[in-house]
């Protein structure tokens, strides 16, 4: 093999795998494909012609001497005048190599889009039948199926802003508190997340207290802003020791944000 040769077989290789690459990221598809194609095509024919053009003129130039001669027209001088000038038109004509590497281009791009016109074909079939499948989960709900639609949509370059929202509001119907606050922040909806920690404040109902050994009834106490209540203040170094790591704790694990463990810390240490 030729080193020229060579060459094309690379360039081809470079098209092919550059197509196929436009086709999967969703910068080319099977109409883009069609639209290309006819163009290439005219735009081929119209350079062969030129070239075809050109090599006739400099066929012709090359027998003209000769006719010259037998004309008996022995005037070196206008003979090769006509030969160097019919030459220069040919060239003109024919656009020299620069139109023998276009030509040589476009037979790489026809071939290379008329090869991957069926996968760009099937990969699009691909994508409506995914496209649907993730509707139809959005329509059945959970956050099963929301999740599914996700993975889908991302393979696809969609948006999915709206169904990361979802699937956050979703883990909040199923009290993963935890993992709603996470999603509210990733999207900085901060409001959602701060009222998700309020929410779980809220819903920390003491129902039962044991005091050494007799039940109490405290049913009616609610945690609301605080693990810890004023009365606590005078507790011993070590109560407000163990305090203090129970509320790093629970900012840790997103149930409190920053003031409210500010104001927190406050109250433990009677500030």
């Amino acid at each position: 093999m030729s080193l020229a040769e060579a060459q094309r077989k690379l360039d081809e290789s470079t098209k092919s795998l550059e197509i196929v690459r436009n086709i999967h990221s969703g910068a080319l598809d099977s109409a883009e494909i069609n639209r290309r194609l006819p163009r290439a095509r005219s735009e081929y024919e119209a350079l062969k012609s030129q070239r075809n053009a050109g090599i006739a003129i400099g066929i012709v130039t090359l027998i003209l001497p000769f006719v010259l001669i037998w004309l008996y027209l022995d005037n070196l001088f206008t003979i090769v005048g006509v030969l160097f000038g019919g030459m220069c038109i040919a060239f003109l004509v024919s656009g020299g190599p620069s139109t023998d590497a276009k030509i040589e281009k476009l037979e790489i791009e026809i071939r290379a889009l008329e090869k991957h016109l069926p996968t760009a074909n099937q990969f699009e079939s691909s994508r409506i039948e995914r496209k649907e499948h993730a509707t139809s989960l959005l329509q059945e709900g959970g956050l099963a199926n929301l999740q599914e639609v996700l993975k889908i949509y991302s393979n696809l370059g969609h948006d999915v802003n709206d169904v990361k929202k979802e699937i956050a509001q979703e883990k909040e119907k199923l009290l993963d508190y935890a993992g709603a606050i996470k999603g509210f922040e990733e999207l900085e909806l901060h409001d959602d997340a701060k009222r998700v920690r309020r929410k779980m404040l809220d819903e920390k109902k003491v129902d039962q207290t044991v005091v050494q050994g007799d039940y109490v009834d405290d049913r009616d106490t609610i945690i609301k802003d605080s693990v810890v209540n004023r009365s606590n203040i005078g507790a011993s170094s070590d109560d407000k020791i163990a305090k203090l790591e129970k509320i790093a704790e629970m900012k840790d694990k997103g149930i409190i944000d920053d003031d409210e463990f500010k104001q927190m810390k406050k109250e433990i240490l009677g500030k």
